[in-house]
């Protein structure tokens, strides 16, 4: 229902412009990450109002930016007033599955895993490109601040229980008691600059761009022992972002774990393209919430 919103609001741009209109029709996701209206909240309301406003403030930038024109800003604006006045009565699906009721059948969606893979690799090698100034600033930063390594490796659990080696950059001193985060590890682990390089591990096909994050084997074995059909998490490639990470915050007790498990059985079942699409899209709102919310 939320997209025939975004469609009616977008449609009389038509008459102005096709692109205008494609671009437009874009601006409701936008309007989905500011209202809020589409997912429960696990924030405090004072974050939800900060890092929709931030959200709203970069958004509007960039259309300026892009069309030299506020005619997108008014496109954007009603998608956000529609949804916020009429969005609350329509009935919104549950976004995650308690453990123990998980019912899925395993068979394999061989259409979707091909077309997913074509994106995994497009984007992510368009991703290691456009980031290339990023990861080298970075790379000399933490060189020059606290020596090599510059990245490291860590055995994460994947796709059916495979272990593979997960490159991230170096956020933590060398020593080898009481390690402490590094300066430029107090600046890129926020932002999440330090997951870049697991853009390596989508291609070699280690991840995916969307799934649920891949676990150390300790925790994971950990977890298995507390939460019930912990091992359906394993159907999927693990991935960068997530179902759980774009709607749950970061967690820190058992409890929160169980719940956020929750969410990935959620993609697990219901997994598709255009839900993938929606996580990617709302990861920089979900960085920019986690950010506020600390």
């Amino acid at each position: 229902m939320l997209y025939f919103i975004d469609l009616a609001v977008a449609f009389p741009f038509i008459f102005f412009d096709r692109k205008l209109f494609v671009f437009c029709l874009l601006t409701g996701l936008i309007s989905s990450f500011i209202s809020r209206i589409n997912e429960p909240s696990t924030y405090s309301n004072s974050n939800n109002i900060k890092a929709s406003v931030l959200c709203f403030i970069l958004s509007s930038i960039i259309l300026l930016i892009i069309f030299n024109n506020f005619l997108p800003l008014i496109s954007l604006l009603s998608s956000i007033i529609v949804k916020y006045f009429f969005g609350r009565k329509i009935k919104i699906k549950k976004k995650f599955i308690v453990p123990e009721d998980l019912n899925y059948n395993t068979n394999t969606r061989r259409t979707y895993d091909y077309f997913k893979r074509i994106i995994d690799i497009v984007i992510s090698s368009l991703c290691i490109i456009l980031f290339s100034p990023i990861i080298a600033v970075v790379a000399i930063s933490i060189k020059l601040s606290t020596g090599s390594p510059v990245f490291i490796v860590q055995n994460r659990i994947g796709i059916n229980g495979q272990i593979f080696p997960m490159y991230k950059f170096r956020t933590f001193s060398n020593e080898s008691k009481n390690k402490k985060i590094t300066t430029i590890g107090k600046i890129i682990r926020p932002l999440r600059v330090d997951e870049i390089p697991q853009f390596i591990n989508v291609l070699k096909g280690h991840m995916s761009l969307v799934g649920p994050r891949p676990e150390l084997p300790a925790f994971h074995r950990m977890a298995s022992k507390h939460v019930p059909n912990y091992e359906m998490r394993l159907l999927v490639k693990p991935g960068i972002t997530g179902w759980a990470q774009i709607n749950y915050k970061y967690t820190t007790s058992a409890e929160e774990y169980y719940k956020k498990t929750g969410y990935d059985f959620y993609y697990v079942k219901h997994r598709s393209l255009l839900m993938d699409i929606q996580c990617l899209l709302k990861t920089p709102y979900a960085i920019i919430r986690s950010i506020i919310s600390k």
